[in-house]
């Protein structure tokens, strides 16, 4: 069974608003993590790199005491971005300088796709290779911590995996696929998630 859950009605929503006036949100990609040290909340999203419209957007963050109330105004980051996939390696981490790592979509250079970026502080972000590791069509993507299996997990979507279709399907489709990895350089081949049929309809049908 799948349940809608519930708004708490004593706390303010949304947390994080949209608008210029607002918190500047513009899209629902988004990380919150607690920082073990200071016991904050910290929260990753994209805002508008210029306001008050475009399609390009920036990484920025807010911390909060207890993940409702947010210290505003929020913080620019140094990354134009679609995504705010981020991993906190923790303060003990044996490379400081990359405790955290990003994962995100840029479509500015001749390939597209997903790129992945390290920060000691997570403002400021250094690119972990040159150019996206992972060619892709499409913006929504995310990276994890698998500690069980002490490895990195990337999902992401591409829109067909190439022009003429998948295993199951023709023609373009936005499907899910999942690679690993154990240094976020050097990447598995992507396996498929969850695969469409081809479905053929008759537009009769529809009226």
């Amino acid at each position: 069974r799948v349940n809608a859950p519930p708004r708490d009605p004593q706390s303010p929503n949304p947390l994080i608003t949209g608008g210029a006036k607002g918190d500047n949100c513009i899209a629902p990609y988004m990380t919150v993590i607690r920082e073990l040290q200071t016991r904050e909340f910290r929260i990753w999203y994209n805002t508008y790199k210029k306001m008050p419209t475009g399609y390009q957007a920036t990484l920025s963050t807010m911390v909060s005491a207890d993940g409702v109330q947010w210290k505003r105004p929020h913080t620019k980051t140094n990354v134009d971005t679609f995504g705010a996939s981020v991993i906190d390696e923790g303060p003990g981490t044996s490379n400081p300088a990359k405790r955290y790592k990003l994962g995100w979509w840029d479509g500015a250079g001749d390939v597209p796709g997903m790129t992945i970026g390290y920060s000691a502080d997570g403002l400021t972000w250094n690119r972990l290779t040159p150019k996206p590791f992972l060619s892709s069509t499409h913006d929504i993507n995310s990276i994890f911590w698998d500690p069980a299996r002490k490895r990195y997990i990337a999902n992401f979507t591409a829109g067909g995996w190439g022009p003429t279709g998948g295993p199951t399907w023709t023609g373009k489709r936005r499907v899910g696929l999942q690679t690993t990895s154990t240094d976020l350089i050097h990447w598995k081949q992507p396996n498929y998630v969850l695969t469409p049929d081809t479905i053929t309809v008759d537009l009769d049908d529809l009226g």
